[in-house]
């Protein structure tokens, strides 16, 4: 028997204990500036402090020292060539790891002269005296206009967009209680341009060689596992894109309606995507007739964003009518809008609009004593439209029989906007009682209200709507020198499940939506069995209707990359399983048509989706046949998927009788 030594026992286990921990990796120095043609985010691992622990609270980090800490730099610079240039990147840090702050001002990153000396963090997170004027420029820190946004703790949003020289900052990390081996983190990026079709190639350079995950990136969309305190090389990154059916919209006004946007499936915000110049004083937001959202503002301005084809016009209302816009809804159809309108010196007005040139078809007057000053109109599931009162009166208004009813009062007070829950008969009614930010329920079949069913911090909400996440979604103006909070809410239970901040974004939020793509006919089969991306993906037919005249057929929330084609049939059985497909069939009960030529075989690319125009007075069943009106014919798309093995899915179906 082998006898082994109270001392030796101690011994291996110290030793195993020193392996679980490692310094983070130090870069030995870095590129000042990079090659053309493109911008490169430059990314150097600086110094960091162990047990011992460094003090920031200079630069406003933390009230003591701090321990197990490093600094991550991020350096853009402007490239040759007129004008400025953008840059957007998600970094994500492990779990576990915790983003102490961002450090941006000028003087508290450093110096500006290229006179070999080490200030602000420079000095106290940099790479040494041989790198100080590596890091001097004119001008650093973020510009007016740049901005980042602190997701959770361990991962930012930043979009600095360079017109002077350099933009760079620091992100100062806490490890916790010790350094922890293999730790890596993520940096995904776009340039600057409004990603919603695909993220275009940028450039990354970290450090610059001689340590792990050290060198040049090439033309990437990032890079994945860059090295902390693991010894591995990164991978190129994909990038990020905003899909609009994963996208809650946010509208803010700076002197013209911006648009900003957060991707559900990524969790941060990615603002100033698109921007039209009316209206001024935006007060009211929604999705509308084409799958436009609609920015209204307080008298005459309006304008609508197009998501998919990043594209924006504005329009003035037709009609300056008194009073002023203080909410807006679509009516679930392809022609208008429903607006509320308050007149501090008169009846307030529900105002039906055309929504291809905002003129004004109808008026309503709502009497005074039911409802003083509206805040928000909403299009509910059971036809009716709920207008709410600033001191919670709700009204409903019949839009075909032209009549006003007080469903409910909440006798409080401060409500700034109302929601609705997708098909379902809740409203969401939010308020602000100056301690919280409130949500009272009230649903529409029942005729019941709930006050207080949600309480989250003090954001001075200003609006809310349901995502395509089937959570709640409200904007505030923030707090604590922070312009933008953003909750997201469960609706359910009405709990707080997360909370993404901003900095630096100018103006004030005036609404929240989704994006709704428009179509023809009725859906059904779904939603459908869900894809690798964990979407359910669908269908929409658009056109007239009319047979015999062209139909636009489109498939979203697909996986990326993959092939499939769109199917027709005069059946709408379901089959279910169906062999090598996770997915099913909802066309059974006769012949089907294939769109399977070469020319109409479809790639999915980087967004997800894809679309097919097709004759309608040339189905391609056996024979050839023609959609005669009065008919309904059904509309699926087939497609591939990896999850995890090969195997291939469906959308949902569209069922469209022909006029």
């Amino acid at each position: 028997m082998t006898r082994t030594s109270p001392l030796s026992i101690i011994l291996c286990f110290l030793a195993s204990s020193a392996a679980l921990a490692q310094d983070p990796i130090t870069d030995v120095g870095f590129a000042p500036v990079t090659s053309n043609p493109d911008v490169d985010l430059v990314v150097v691992r600086e110094r960091s402090y162990g047990a011992g622990g460094v003090d920031l609270t200079a630069y406003g980090i933390g009230t003591a020292p701090v321990d197990f800490v490093q600094s991550i730099y991020l350096r853009l610079n402007k490239e040759g060539g007129n004008g400025s240039t953008g840059f957007r990147a998600k970094v994500t840090f492990p779990v576990g790891v915790e983003i102490l702050g961002v450090i941006t001002d000028e003087a508290d990153l450093g110096g500006s002269a290229d006179d070999g000396l080490l200030t602000g963090t420079d000095d106290v997170f940099g790479l040494g005296p041989a790198q100080a004027d590596n890091y001097s420029a004119p001008s650093r820190g973020l510009e007016s206009g740049d901005h980042y946004c602190l997701v959770s703790t361990n991962v930012l949003y930043v979009q600095p967009t360079i017109t002077n020289d350099v933009d760079d900052l620091r992100i100062i990390i806490d490890y916790g209680t010790s350094f922890p081996v293999d730790l890596t983190f993520d940096i995904e990026s776009a340039d600057a341009s409004v990603p919603s079709v695909e993220s275009l190639s940028v450039g990354m350079q970290i450090g610059d060689g001689g340590v792990p995950g050290s060198g040049d990136g090439g033309e990437a969309r990032g890079q994945i596992g860059i090295p902390l305190t693991a010894a591995v090389a990164s991978t190129e990154g994909t990038g990020f894109l905003l899909d609009p059916v994963d996208t809650v919209y946010l509208a803010r006004d700076n002197g013209a309606a911006t648009l900003d946007a957060f991707d559900t499936t990524q969790g941060f915000v990615v603002p100033g995507i698109m921007r039209v110049s009316t209206p001024a004083n935006g007060s009211a937001f929604t999705n509308g007739p084409s799958g436009y959202l609609y920015p209204i503002g307080f008298a005459t301005g309006a304008g609508y964003f197009d998501v998919v084809n990043s594209d924006s016009v504005s329009r003035p209302l037709s009609d300056d009518l008194p009073g002023q816009t203080m909410g807006a809804t679509g009516d679930g159809g392809s022609t208008n809008l429903w607006l509320t309108r308050d007149r501090s010196n008169g009846n307030s007005h529900i105002d039906r609009v055309r929504a291809s040139n905002m003129n004004i078809q109808q008026s309503f007057a709502i009497d005074d004593a039911l409802l003083p000053t509206p805040v928000g109109i909403v299009n509910a599931s059971d036809g009716m439209l709920y207008v709410l009162g600033q001191t919670g009166e709700l009204i409903q208004f019949d839009p075909q029989n032209e009549t006003i009813t007080t469903v409910w009062s909440s006798g409080q007070a401060d409500y700034t906007e109302i929601a609705r829950n997708g098909a379902g008969s809740m409203l969401f009614l939010l308020r602000d009682n100056g301690v919280n930010s409130t949500v009272d329920f009230f649903d529409v079949a029942s005729s019941m209200g709930t006050i207080g069913t949600a309480s989250f911090g003090e954001v001075r909400p200003m609006a809310i709507a349901m995502g395509p996440d089937a959570m709640l979604h409200v904007v505030g103006d923030g707090f604590a020198g922070q312009n933008l909070t953003h909750w997201i809410l469960d609706p359910a239970s009405g709990a707080a499940v997360s909370e993404t901040a901003c900095t630096n974004l100018e103006g004030s939020f005036f609404g929240v939506a989704s994006f709704s793509p428009p179509g023809v006919g009725t859906s059904y089969c779904g939603p459908a069995i869900a894809n690798s991306s964990g979407r359910s993906a669908f269908l929409r037919a658009n056109g007239s209707g009319v047979a015999g005249e062209s139909l636009h057929l489109s498939a979203w929330a697909l996986p990326r990359d993959q092939f499939g084609f769109f199917l027709v049939a005069q059946g709408n059985g379901v089959l279910f399983p169906v062999p090598q497909s996770q997915g099913r069939l909802c066309l059974l009960g006769g012949d089907i048509g294939r769109y399977n030529s070469a020319s109409q075989i479809q790639n999915t690319g980087t967004i997800g989706r894809f679309f097919l125009d097709i004759d309608t007075g040339a189905l391609p069943m056996n024979p050839e046949t023609a959609a005669m009106a009065g008919e309904t014919w059904n509309f699926q798309a087939w497609y591939r998927d990896d999850n995890p093995m090969t195997t291939s899915n469906f959308t949902d179906a569209t069922a469209l009788t022909f006029q």
